[in-house]
């Protein structure tokens, strides 16, 4: 997208007040309760994007669907919250232990 477009704009991420108010509006579509208080969503998720806010909800709403019924709403989102915590918690990783430069391909492997 750098080549296509000359025009850069940086968008700030949400503060904990609005993505209160995005899970607020997420929960209203709900067709039953959440068990997180938006605002208990948004603490618990930290400094995160609108996209990775998306994200959640989607991942929740799609895993709700796929359960087809065997699951609450309440269980699918305390599953995913430890899931978006641990990997929002986790150190990044580097391919290579060299700060991060990806190891050469091994020439002998080719036949």
């Amino acid at each position: 997208m750098w080549r296509r477009f000359q025009l850069r704009l940086e968008l700030k991420a949400p503060t904990e007040r609005e993505l209160t108010t995005y899970f607020k509006r997420f929960a209203d579509t709900c067709e039953e309760p959440l068990g997180q208080s938006p605002e208990t969503l948004a603490k618990k998720l930290g400094a995160i994007s609108y996209g990775e806010a998306e994200e959640f909800c989607r991942d929740v709403r799609r895993r709700a669907v796929l359960s087809l019924g065997d699951r609450s709403l309440k269980a699918v989102v305390s599953e995913r919250l430890q899931f978006w915590g641990d990997r929002l918690s986790a150190p990044l990783r580097t391919e290579a232990s060299d700060g991060g430069i990806p190891a050469a391909p091994d020439s002998s492997a080719q036949t």
